[in-house]
């Protein structure tokens, strides 16, 4: 699966409607955009197992019905802000 560039005028973290609260800006050298989690780890895996994320994130995500973050774009959908394709 192609990478987000993390660079594009707007960005896909959104959570039912909301920019994610994780979202920064500029804190990631050459990505504009970049999961505030993410930088952390090395992985998205160990993300996923962060309090921030299973508290604040994964039950939203749950409940609308949205893959993880580090699974997105699913197999066969195209992010509408960066074009990559899952």
């Amino acid at each position: 699966m192609a990478i987000c560039s993390g660079n594009k005028e707007s960005h896909c973290c959104y959570i039912d409607g909301r920019v994610c609260k994780y979202l920064e800006e500029n804190t990631v050298e050459g990505r504009r955009w970049a999961c505030g989690i993410r930088k952390d780890y090395s992985s998205w895996r160990e993300v996923y197992e962060d309090d921030r994320y299973t508290n604040d994130v994964k039950p939203i995500l749950d409940y609308i019905g949205i893959v993880d973050c580090g699974e997105w774009p699913r197999k066969n959908e195209i992010c509408a802000i960066c074009g990559v394709k899952g």
